[in-house]
């Protein structure tokens, strides 16, 4: 149960340091990156921007998984964790060898954003179905 709990809580973790890393200027008052100073306004592009864009959404993907196996079976449980132990190193090793781009969310464009979106979407997926057949019996 424990480990359900923590699993919500760090969910929630990523989601607000991804936050924070991508949007300084907003969440902390301060610029860690590129200042702009426009005729009206003054924008900061944070140097962090992708890697707190991909600690976010892995986060935001992180999050109902968490949920569903706060109340998923012992059983569910385990098999979900065999999945996790090898999916989330590949995935974490395949969005680390991605190009680094900032500027778009195009989801075909080769990049660590994006293939944390498409990675997420598989995990989120393949998660819902091993807690939902988890239970099974053969």
């Amino acid at each position: 149960m424990l480990i359900k709990i923590l699993l919500i809580v760090l969910s929630l973790i990523l989601i607000g340091v991804g936050y924070i890393l991508a949007f300084p200027q907003e969440t902390v008052g301060q610029c860690w990156g590129i200042i702009a100073k426009y005729t009206n306004t003054t924008e900061c592009y944070s140097d962090y921007l992708t890697f707190g864009r991909v600690l976010n959404n892995a986060g935001i993907y992180l999050l109902p998984i968490a949920a569903l196996l706060f109340f998923a079976s012992r059983a569910a449980f385990k098999k979900w964790t065999r999945f996790a132990v090898w999916f989330v190193p590949i995935s974490a090793l395949l969005i680390a060898l991605q190009p680094e781009r900032n500027v778009t969310l195009d989801p075909f464009l080769p990049g660590q954003l994006s293939a944390t979106i498409w990675l997420g979407t598989l995990f989120l997926i393949v998660s819902g179905l091993i807690i939902f057949f988890g239970d099974r019996k053969k």
